[in-house]
């Protein structure tokens, strides 16, 4: 009896054990189709998506390729495109393409092949549409010549501002059709072209050729089936991907992606069976674990979870590795940096870089030597990147990195390494295309909500060094985004402060060594709208970046002009003021007009308007700010070379510029007092300066006994705090 009882409450106890253990089974299983089955389609996204972009290169890639014969062709012609004979150069053209044919049709409609034939295209489509100006892709249309399905190129032909004719080429269906091809779910997916109304342009598998045909009419009309969607997203450029029973297929998952071509669609098709037949084992597998008891169970539930992995691994792959690098996706990139920088240790720095000009590296390489290019940047990141760092391809040439750092000091010099690295190794680098990178640096204090911010931040950096040779490497801070927020609000201001009166002008004296003052200085005060007033050293900076300067510069030597001539009238002494000019304005022909006209309207004498010109940066046309120099000097004006003694161009100026005196840098002087190395070089100056027959002007003269340094060396004049104060409306 207690045998019996112990037999059946072990019975019960394994049943209860088997029921639930079944139960449980069930649910992962239930839970596990769902999310193979949402994996999947996924997937079967991706690859619509890939071979969506790839069709969309290739053909918009054959436009280009027509339009530079187009544009070649009308650059090597009289205008005479009727007597031209066309077929040879029709037959070189085909040879240098990979198109079936190629053909050149006058306005008339009469057209000229590359195999020497002479066809009538007046009736097709894509001629009007070219003669109108347009480049155009037609859908599938039969050849001409061998009636064969085609589909037909063309682009206008255009000489001296019309169109002449129009040049088209004929692609054969099966090469668009290659490229679609996919060995996706072990080659039972298949993909084809469209029409939004489901008219047929190419199929990837031959036997499918009749997959859409009618789809539309011969499928049950409803509005909640899921092809009548498809259809109606067909219609309105959206793209998805639905699952539905078709009468040949069976059950079936098509994702469908608009392309860039005319109405085209790129549909993707999987049967279900293929799709799930993993599911399906799984599900064979866990009904034998659900009676083989505990043992089988374990075991069937290792299976399941090695076939998931399988499945999560090809998945994986398509959707967060990089096909042309190996590294990581922008979108898996985005998981790990919130990972990685959530953890406080170590430090991490959020790193953007590209290549300067990439699109020229296409052209001049060809897009197959270009991606040489990159994957050999992604070989060199994989083996300099660090367990706990990161990096990934955000696109095109865009790569981006997450790395530690220890100092910013140590990070820049461990970028200029890696950047030295990629270029020195870099395939055909300075041979066919220098290799230019810029990064851009954002220190990570917290991890933000959104990564994307870091991107943004980054990018902000990178593109104030852009293009650069000298410099490769840009940090942003809280600072750079104050300033760059500054710059922005002057730059929308700049002209509104000119035309309402914003800057007024401030003078500053010049003084000599007998203690009083000579000259004056001409200063921009900017206070827009009541607020603080702008630093006009960083206004003028921003007025010079955007072109701006020279009407600047106008309105200042107005505001000079005017107030020399109320003196004037008011009967007051004159004194000569000098004016802040930049080199883009002496680049200006129009600005000595401006000069030569305020004097006839102020009837100031020239020789009291010192123009103080300062180098910078950038390249500047020698010649021609000489020329405009000598003009200036011609008239009377005094030139002053501004900021002496920073950089080499200021020398380099003065050798060719006829200038009245040289005004030094506020570095100059300071330590005179202390430093005798730093005296002799002032002594020289000043020789150098008699030498030349010019005048000197010290500038940020603070002290007394710099004072009396300089008054023995007998230099001529100085500003700074030592230099009197006075009154200017007096």
């Amino acid at each position: 009896m207690n045998r019996t009882k112990k037999i059946t409450s072990l019975l019960a106890l394994t049943l209860s054990c088997v029921a639930i253990m079944s139960a449980g089974i069930g649910l992962y299983i239930f839970y596990l189709k769902n999310l193979l089955q949402k994996d999947t389609t996924t997937y079967l996204q991706e690859v619509a998506k890939r071979s969506t972009q790839i069709l969309n290169t290739q053909i918009l890639g054959d436009i280009r390729s027509l339009q530079s014969t187009a544009a070649a062709i009308s650059a090597n012609t009289d205008g005479n495109f009727e007597k031209k004979e066309w077929t040879p150069l029709l037959q070189e053209a085909t040879r240098q393409n990979t198109f079936k044919r190629m053909g050149f049709a006058l306005p008339s409609g009469v057209a000229f092949l590359s195999d020497g034939l002479m066809i009538d295209v007046s009736h097709r489509d894509y001629f009007h549409q070219a003669l109108a100006g347009k480049q155009k892709v037609s859908d599938r249309l039969p050849d001409a010549v061998d009636k064969a399905d085609a589909i037909i190129l063309a682009v206008p032909v255009i000489y001296q501002n019309q169109t002449k004719g129009v040049l088209f080429a004929a692609q054969e269906i099966e090469d668009y059709a290659r490229l679609i091809t996919s060995d996706s779910f072990d080659g039972a997916g298949y993909s084809l072209i469209v029409t939004k109304d489901a008219g047929k342009i190419a199929v990837s598998n031959p036997q499918k050729t009749d997959f859409f045909k009618n789809i539309f009419q011969s499928l049950p009309k409803s509005t909640s089936a899921p092809h009548t969607k498809m259809a109606k997203d067909m219609q309105n450029g959206r793209s998805g991907i639905v699952h539905f029973y078709h009468p040949q297929e069976g059950w079936v998952y098509v994702s469908y992606e608009p392309t860039a071509i005319n109405d085209w669609y790129l549909l993707s098709v999987i049967p279900e069976k293929v799709a799930t037949q993993k599911t399906q084992a799984v599900l064979w597998l866990c009904g034998i674990l659900a009676v083989s008891a505990m043992l089988a169970v374990g075991l069937l539930l290792f299976f399941i979870y090695k076939q998931n992995l399988r499945t999560q691994e090809k998945l994986y792959k398509a959707a967060y590795i990089d096909p042309l690098t190996g590294g990581y996706t922008w979108a898996r990139a985005r998981q790990e940096i919130r990972l990685l920088c959530a953890q406080n240790s170590p430090r991490y720095a959020f790193i953007i870089f590209d290549i300067h000009k990439f699109k020229m590296a296409n052209e001049i390489l060809g897009y197959e030597k270009a991606n040489e290019i990159l994957r050999h940047i992604g070989k060199v990141l994989q083996e300099e990147i660090k367990p706990y760092e990161e990096f990934s391809r955000v696109q095109a040439d865009v790569f981006q990195l997450l790395l530690s750092y220890s100092s910013k000091e140590a990070l820049k010099y461990r970028l200029e390494l890696l950047n030295e690295k990629i270029v020195t190794a870099a395939p055909y680098n300075k041979r066919q295309f220098q290799l230019i990178l810029s990064f851009g640096v954002y220190l990570i204090q917290t991890c933000p909500q959104n990564i994307n911010d870091l991107l943004v931040k980054a990018a902000l950096a990178r593109d104030t060094i852009k293009g650069k040779y000298n410099e490769i490497v840009a940090f942003y801070d809280e600072e750079f985004q104050q300033k760059i927020e500054t710059e922005q609000q002057i730059e929308s201001q700049m002209e509104k402060a000119l035309t309402d009166k914003e800057i007024s002008l401030q003078l500053r004296p010049i003084c000599g060594f007998d203690g009083k003052m000579h000259a004056a200085e001409a200063h921009a005060l900017w206070k827009p709208d009541g607020r603080e007033e702008i630093n006009e050293e960083f206004f003028r900076e921003i007025f010079i970046k955007n072109g701006f300067i020279s009407q600047l510069d106008m309105y200042m030597a107005e505001e000079v002009f005017a107030f020399l001539h109320k003196r004037q009238k008011e009967g007051k002494e004159l004194f000569p003021i000098a004016l802040s000019l930049s080199i883009d304005s002496l680049h200006t022909p129009q600005f000595f007009g401006v000069l030569r006209k305020l004097i006839q309207k102020y009837q100031i004498p020239p020789q009291y308007i010192w123009l103080q010109a300062a180098p910078q940066k950038g390249q500047i046309d020698k010649a021609v700010v000489k020329l405009l120099a000598d003009r200036l000097h011609k008239e009377k004006f005094v030139l002053i070379l501004d900021k002496m003694g920073k950089g080499t161009t200021s020398l380099e100026l003065l050798k060719i510029l006829p200038v009245d005196m040289m005004k030094l840098e506020d570095d100059v002087v300071k330590g005179i007092e202390n430093n005798l190395k730093a005296k002799s070089i002032v002594a020289a100056l000043v020789e150098m300066a008699k030498s030349l027959k010019l005048k000197i002007i010290f500038s940020g003269v603070e002290t007394p006994k710099q004072l009396s340094i300089l008054q023995e060396l007998k230099a001529d004049f100085y500003t700074g705090s030592l230099c009197q104060k006075y009154n200017f409306e007096d």
